[in-house]
């Protein structure tokens, strides 16, 4: 919960200039303290409160005060010019969505939807997967329609069971999809590796670090995946990263090596499910059967060298392609996975299961032999891997893994048919009338812009406000006069905005609100403008006016420098 000490929106009167210029007189910034006794909130979620970049309006539900829409529409401008550049085109998909598409591809089991005044089944957008296949779908017929690469940026909704972090984790963001439609595999990689290179350019454009991560692609469905990350001490994802060859992946995804295998002496299943000889990890699984009228469920066990977790995510992955392989689970279903508790397992009696999946972890030498009540899959990578394990990827076996934290901003899947078949989206082969469909390969591709907002005041923040880069900050230049009753000093900050308006085309604003000039520059600092140009009395020098410009640098003094009124030139402020 947060306690709020109010304050008044300004300390004199409100009033409006309307000669063009931005002022700060003008702007609904509200200025409160906020204390907050919630220890989910991250100190970054805290300053944009207090900077009057966002509001709460309810659990993991915010509005963007204009601060705070200004820097999302600057995300945004950077992703619209990397989105068209690879000859993608914007449109903008319903939030509120029918639920048919959704029944076809088996998700609408999983999601929670809602019913209008007829008691008709609707869903508020959490993703656009079957609106943008059954968009397509209505209009293509021939191979010769594709490419296509159709993106959008508006606001989606997800039943967060527990909100945190502020824009980090919420009810309700803003994101931009981009789906691709292609002929053939071939086509569906080359537009994965082009968006790829446009995620790299928007990154670097923004002017914060980050990384990009082999990922896992999860219940969207697909084989080729990569997330995109900035690296911060409050991020829920944990990279595993090697500083020799820079191989980098989600730990659900990472591959290390370990120094040694470890000999299983009995193999014996009530031994192994009795935690007696390795760390054993009991699953049950659940899915839609793959005639679509009931459901497959049973166990699974996993067993890992001592004390390393399993991944259980790599293990449904895998067990549901065995499933569909065998026409035991549906194509179009997604897999349920629990993690059965030690106290029920340990009260387990081995003879009384019918059967069991069994995965071993390739560091155990422990060989089991199948039978009716087991089937044993491939040895793989089934533990997590933490840091200190050896990189895989490094011809020196003594290079060893670290972990850093970090908050996903962007993903890329390839998709391939997994929707466009279900869907009936595809095309008749050319000179073969009357034959079958080919589905058209399919990607998508996500930012989350309201995250990368936050995650961006993450990165930047410090003691006294946001340090944001040139290419995000909500204005590039801050004209703060000392006296802010005297005309002279009115004037001069008057003269900078119009010599310097023409190149930063409404960057720029005047504080001009009836208060201190420290308070000024505390909010200055506060908010974060990169470049602050004070307006003091040696700008009314009769000869050789100065000015005082003070560049925001994080974790540091600003650097401040002084220079002749009549110097003042755009090429000084580095822009993006």
């Amino acid at each position: 919960m947060l306690r709020v000490q109010r304050q008044p929106l300004l300390q004199f009167k409100r009033y409006f200039s309307l000669d063009g210029r931005n002022r700060l007189s003008n702007k609904f910034i509200p200025a409160t303290k906020y204390q907050s006794s919630n220890s989910a909130d991250t100190s970054s979620h805290q300053v944009l409160l207090k900077a009057g970049f966002v509001r709460q309006s309810g659990a993991g539900i915010y509005s963007l005060l204009p601060l705070g829409l200004r820097t999302v529409e600057k995300i945004e401008r950077i992703i619209d010019a990397e989105m068209q550049a690879i000859g993608s085109e914007k449109l903008s998909l319903p939030m509120l969505l029918n639920p048919e598409g959704w029944k076809k591809t088996g998700r609408w089991d999983g999601s929670k939807g809602e019913a209008n005044r007829k008691e008709s089944d609707l869903l508020l957008a959490p993703t656009h997967e079957e609106e943008i296949t059954q968009l397509v779908a209505s209009q293509l017929q021939s191979s010769k329609q594709l490419p296509i690469r159709l993106y959008q940026i508006g606001r989606k909704y997800r039943d967060e069971l527990r909100p945190r972090a502020g824009l980090l984790r919420g009810r309700e963001f803003i994101m931009k999809d981009l789906y691709s439609f292609d002929a053939t595999q071939q086509d569906a990689y080359i537009a994965y590796d082009q968006v790829a290179q446009a995620y790299r350019n928007i990154f670097e454009r923004m002017g914060v670090p980050f990384v990009v991560a082999e990922a896992d692609s999860g219940n969207i469905g697909g084989s080729k995946s990569h997330e995109y990350h900035l690296i911060s001490p409050v991020g829920e994802d944990t990279l595993l990263t090697c500083d020799s060859c820079g191989y980098t992946a989600n730990e659900e995804l990472a591959v290390g090596k370990l120094d040694q295998q470890f000999k299983v002496n009995s193999t014996a299943l009530t031994d192994l499910i009795s935690l007696r000889s390795v760390d054993t990890t009991i699953v049950s699984y659940k899915a839609t059967n793959a005639a679509e009228d009931g459901v497959v469920e049973g166990l699974a066990a996993i067993f890992t060298p001592p004390q390393r977790d399993a991944n259980v995510l790599k293990v449904q992955t895998q067990l549901s392609k065995y499933l569909k392989s065998q026409n035991q689970m549906s194509e179009r279903a997604t897999m349920d996975m629990d993690i059965v508790p030690k106290a029920k397992v340990d009260s387990m009696d081995p003879a009384t299961i019918s059967h069991l999946h069994i995965f071993v972890d390739d560091a155990l030498d422990l060989h089991l032999q199948p039978s009716k009540q087991l089937t044993i899959h491939s040895q793989d990578h089934f533990r997590l891997a933490k840091e200190g394990d050896h990189c895989a990827s490094c011809a020196d076996k003594n290079i060893k893994l670290s972990s850093v934290k970090a908050i996903e901003c962007g993903h890329t899947f390839y998709l391939g048919t997994k929707y466009s078949s279900v869907l009936d989206c595809g095309f008749r082969e050319s000179g073969k009338m009357g034959g079958d469909k080919v589905p058209a390969e399919m990607g998508c591709y996500g930012i989350g812009i309201t995250r990368l907002l936050a995650a961006v005041a993450e990165a930047r923040y410090d003691a006294k406000g946001i340090a944001w880069p040139t290419s995000l900050t909500p204005y590039s230049i801050c004209i703060v006069p000392t006296d802010d009753r005297k005309q002279e000093f009115k004037d001069i900050a008057n003269q900078i905005y119009d010599q310097l308006g023409e190149s930063f085309k409404g960057d720029i604003v005047i504080d001009d609100r009836r208060s201190g000039f420290g308070a000024k520059m505390k909010d200055a600092e506060l908010v974060g403008y990169p470049y602050t140009i004070i307006v003091g009395p040696k700008a009314l020098q009769q000869e050789q006016p100065q000015l005082e410009i003070h560049q925001r640098i994080q974790h540091q003094e600003s650097k401040k420098i002084m220079i002749d009124l009549q110097d003042l030139q755009h090429d000084m402020f580095i822009t993006a």
